[in-house]
């Protein structure tokens, strides 16, 4: 360490800060950061800091020496930590323990990039104030440097009393400004100044709490439907504070103990309920006059509604309608899907019978996918339906070629039988079943082409002169590739196409 009294100011900028902040006696886990400000107009080889720690506790140190100290620099900053041996300063007898930085490599003679220094380690029990002493090897010019000083006081108050002070409510949209009044389900943040070890937090009447940890904030995402009181708990130790906060709501939720709607005799007025959920439960509400509900309508119990418009109904679980039922719009209904049969290359082009039979109303999907399949790859799904009440089928015919992905959705009702026929080469694919009950599957039969209908002959044919075609263009590709090779030529793909092309004319005699 040189003599700092002697020495120049320091021509970079450190900042300075501790955690906490100040520095309060006997604290494990404490730090001083040193951020060394990027400057490329000064040039250096070396900076010491060096910290005031000793094996004792002194007004004039701030950490103990033991356990030791720890430290870290930013990476990929280009410069390193050399840890020096813990000395007492030549003038006032201080200890300190240096750490000195260093270039990694040589050429590196600037800071051009911030960089922050980190000790941590625990503090003395003595208050008062120290001095940190920065000493840089620096100058306006490369290799021309002098010692500069700069030095930094750090002050190390007693512990601080316990304390919970500030319990605040904000709304998310505007944090900087507190409030006690919100909207209904309104986003709201809580935060609060202590130094207890851990905070829990409770909402209105419930036992629960709604938050316990060591954080001095908590956000209530789905806010309050009332007015509400939240109490906070602090504790260290064995001392707990305590702290309250009633948020109020301008457009609450209401639930009266009883409501009697209308007059006897008379003519009724409308009722008009408004807000987010409006529960009805008891033996019997009734109420003689048009009912304008606006937000979620619960009603828990039977139901009967006549001559009754709604709109954008969900309804979960179990619905009986008596009558005709008339929907105009979209109608969506979420089942259960079901894969009732796989579709596979096994049969290459045997023809599979599979009949099913179905006991409620539903959704046949048939997907089948040629994509990265080989020339030739096809597929046809040929389907007979005998819906009830009808000797006649209807035909569903659906062919896949390479390269294709096909799908086919059939509705069939309950009771109906389902006849499927499919034909495949190379494909994969699957039948699911989108209905409250799975079909039954009553057999599965491969076939002789003898047996097929005319539909599924024909394809059968069309699939034989794909697969010809496809193994000729492939023999003739395999030629053009081996001629390549033995007169060490490359084609370009565009010659190498043509080539091709005209083999298969000569091979078909065009």
């Amino acid at each position: 360490m040189k003599n700092n009294q002697t020495l120049p100011p320091s021509l970079l900028t450190y900042e300075i800060s501790t955690s906490p902040g100040p520095l309060t006696t006997s604290t494990s886990g404490a730090s001083i950061s040193v951020v060394i400000k990027a400057n490329p107009a000064v040039y250096l080889d070396e900076i010491i800091i060096a910290i005031p720690a000793g094996a004792t506790s002194s007004v004039d140190t701030v950490f103990l020496t033991s356990p030791p100290l720890s430290n870290s620099l930013s990476a990929n900053s280009g410069w390193e930590i050399q840890a020096l041996k813990p000395i007492k300063s030549s003038k006032t007898s201080v200890s300190l323990q240096e750490f000195k930085l260093l270039p990694k490599s040589q050429g590196t003679d600037q800071i051009s990039q911030d960089l922050t220094f980190k000790v941590t380690g625990t503090t003395n029990d003595s208050v008062g104030t120290a001095s940190l002493i920065i000493s840089e090897h620096s100058g306006n010019q490369a290799n021309q440097y002098v010692f500069r000083k700069y030095s930094h006081d750090i002050v190390k108050q007693g512990p601080r009393p316990f304390f919970l002070n500030n319990f605040m409510a904000y709304s998310s949209k505007d944090p900087n400004i507190p409030k006690t009044t919100f909207e209904l389900a309104e986003p709201i943040e809580l935060s609060w100044d202590a130094n207890g070890a851990i905070y829990t937090l409770y909402q209105g009447n419930e036992p629960k709490p709604v938050y316990s940890g060591v954080c001095s904030h908590f956000s209530v995402a789905s806010g309050v439907q009332t007015d509400t009181t939240f109490v906070l708990k602090a504790t260290s130790g064995n001392e707990t504070l305590l702290q309250s906060i009633t948020l109020q709501v301008s457009n609450p939720v209401l639930t009266p103990t009883s409501s009697t709607i209308g007059v006897a005799g008379a003519t009724q007025s409308a009722l008009s309920v408004k807000g987010g959920t409006t529960s009805i439960t008891g033996n019997q509400f009734t109420v003689n006059a048009p009912a304008d509900f606006q937000g979620a309508l619960n009603v828990v119990g039977a139901t009967t509604l006549a001559s009754t418009a709604l709109t954008d109904l969900t309804v979960s679980g179990a619905t009986s309608f008596k009558g005709s039922l008339k929907a105009t719009g979209i109608v969506s209904t979420v089942l259960n899907p079901r894969i009732v049969y796989l579709l596979n290359s096994g049969a290459l082009g045997k023809p599979v019978a599979t009949n099913f039979t179905v006991s409620s109303d539903g959704f046949f999907l048939f997907q089948m996918s040629n994509v990265g399949q080989p020339v030739g790859s096809s597929s046809q799904l040929y389907a007979q339906v005998f819906y009830p009440g009808s000797n006649t089928p209807v035909i569903f015919n659906s062919f896949c070629a390479t390269g294709q992905t096909r799908y086919q959705t059939i509705p069939v009702s309950a009771g109906t039988n389902f006849h499927l026929l499919a034909t495949f080469f190379h494909v994969e694919g699957s039948v699911v079943w989108l209905g409250a009950t799975p079909p039954t599957q009553v057999a599965t039969q491969s076939l002789e082409n003898t047996e097929l209908p005319q539909e599924v002959a024909d394809f059968q044919k069309q699939i034989k002169d794909l697969q010809a075609g496809a193994s000729k263009e492939a023999y003739a590709r395999s030629f053009v590739e081996e001629l390549q090779v033995q007169f060490d030529k490359e084609l370009s793909q565009e010659a190498t196409d043509l080539l091709i092309t005209k083999l298969l004319n000569i091979e078909r005699g065009s």
